[in-house]
């Protein structure tokens, strides 16, 4: 956790890193705060009859790809997803992440962390 805050207070303005925190208690959290990010990235917002799936796969295809698109001269993105507690509740939400994106998984459960290094 610490290491977030390292990343951002200690680069040079506009060339650091930007750091975004997402719960990852729960698959419905993760999908909530990953679907605020897009709309604050700039997603219009559907119907309210939208299926939630749909809505979880256009935020995700909509955050990597404005995140691709900040790359240049933007620096570095950390997305923190804290207290996993199942790898596959965030897994949909890691496909396409760009080279420039690294993640940071924060978790009490053994058996999240090895999913990870089998997944990832």
């Amino acid at each position: 956790v610490e290491c977030s805050y390292v990343l951002r207070d200690n680069q040079p303005a506009g060339q650091g890193w930007t750091v975004r925190w997402i719960r990852g208690s729960s698959a419905s959290l993760a999908a909530f705060d990953y679907i605020n990010w897009a709309y604050e990235l700039g997603l219009p917002r559907q119907e309210k009859t939208a299926q939630a799936l749909d809505e979880i796969d256009r935020a995700a295809r909509f955050v990597n790809n404005s995140l691709s698109r900040q790359q240049e001269g933007r620096g570095r993105v950390l997305i923190v997803f804290d207290n996993v507690e199942h790898f596959t509740d965030i897994e949909p939400l890691l496909l396409d992440l760009q080279p420039h994106v690294q993640v940071l998984l924060t978790t009490r459960n053994n058996e999240a962390l090895l999913q990870t290094y089998n997944v990832l």
